[in-house]
């Protein structure tokens, strides 16, 4: 009424105590109302402008919501780029840990910082160093006392023969018998330490060529036929025609193994199945018998070196066998897999790669 009665311009903002108007500019409140007074004749009136509330924004708005989107990207990429930033050198450690579980010794770690991760890294990187002077120390070890062992342990069995050949009594014949079945046993494992040495070392001499598997798997049959016959095991197989590029000698020693324990584990009466089958670019050959089997647990260790079974314990075996195994598959760019249950059986699966080999 102000308006009529002084006939003065009413300004809300001049009267508000708030200095931040701009952010009720839209408000519907009297501080936002603008009055003007003018004559019609002889009667007075007063016109109240006030903005449309239907109109959510102003252009201050829009820029102040622009603003404050543009601040949230720009913090959030922020926070994003320093999470990389922290985090990228935690995963490289990571992969780093996993790769020496692979024993790969010489993975690349490529950090470069001022900080206590920097430290960790250089520590790590000197770790790695010493851990593969050990290994290396190590297999050369294992190698020279493998050769070292094989001399004197062929005079044991050439004299342990000798013996047999005199006039001995039972007992005595015995003793010379354990003589030479574990020379022969310590000799074999020699020879498997040596063996799984030089592919650790990857000095074994690959020599690739077209590899018949299925004839390989049979010839490996025939040297084993009288080992089932003895304990009545029956074998059975499907050897469609397999050329690969492999190394023969190599791969000899994959079926020697594979096959030797579906005999040595399989129930007398038991049954061993070998099958193969190939598409465009692998070959998988099988192995499956009806043995006395393994849990998951011992499954998952089969491969380690010097692993062996609590119930295989009684049987002769030096735990590497599988371990070479696994090497051998692995050089040829392969992959082998078990499947297993108690009193039901084993199933040992091979793909290998019909003309993609590593590298020597």
């Amino acid at each position: 009424m102000k308006v009529v009665e002084d006939k003065k311009i009413y300004h809300g903002m001049d009267n508000s105590p708030s200095p931040w108007m701009m952010m009720s500019h839209f408000s519907n409140q009297l501080d936002n109302t603008v009055g003007v007074p003018f004559t019609i004749g002889d009667e007075d009136y007063g016109l109240y402008l006030r903005p449309n509330n239907k109109l959510l924004f102003s252009d201050v708005h829009v820029i102040f919501a622009w603003f404050f989107v543009a601040v949230s990207i720009v913090s959030i990429s922020g926070v994003i780029w320093f999470a990389k930033h922290l985090i990228q050198p935690i995963t490289k450690l990571t992969e780093a840990t996993k790769e020496i579980t692979r024993e790969n010794f010489n993975y690349p770690l490529n950090i470069h910082r001022r900080d206590e991760i920097g430290q960790l890294a250089e520590s790590f990187s000197r770790m790695q160093v010493q851990l593969q002077h050990n290994d290396e120390a190590r297999k050369s070890f294992i190698n020279n006392v493998s050769h070292d062992f094989q001399s004197p342990l062929m005079n044991i069995q050439g004299y342990a023969e000798l013996l047999k050949t005199q006039a001995l009594d039972e007992e005595h014949l015995e003793y010379v018998d354990i003589i030479d079945q574990e020379s022969k046993r310590l000799s074999n494992l020699t020879k498997q330490l040596l063996l799984l040495t030089s592919l650790d070392q990857k000095s074994y001499p690959m020599k690739l060529g077209v590899t018949r598997i299925d004839k390989q798997i049979k010839d490996t049959v025939r040297r084993h036929q009288w080992r089932m016959e003895e304990k009545e095991i029956e074998i059975s197989y499907h050897l469609p025609p397999a050329p690969i590029l492999a190394d023969p000698e190599l791969l000899m020693t994959v079926w020697d193994n594979l096959l030797t324990n579906a005999i040595k584990y399989n129930q007398n009466g038991g049954s061993i199945f070998i099958q193969i089958s190939e598409n465009d670019d692998n070959a998988t050959v099988s192995f499956k018998d009806t043995g006395i089997g393994m849990n998951k647990e011992q499954a998952s260790k089969i491969f380690e070196r010097f692993y062996r079974v609590d119930a295989a314990r009684k049987k002769d075996g030096t735990g590497l066998g599988l371990s070479i195994v696994k090497h051998i598959i692995e050089l040829h760019n392969g992959k082998i897999e078990v499947e297993s249950e108690i009193q039901i059986g084993t199933t040992f699966t091979i793909k290998l790669p019909k003309d993609k080999q590593t590298e020597e």
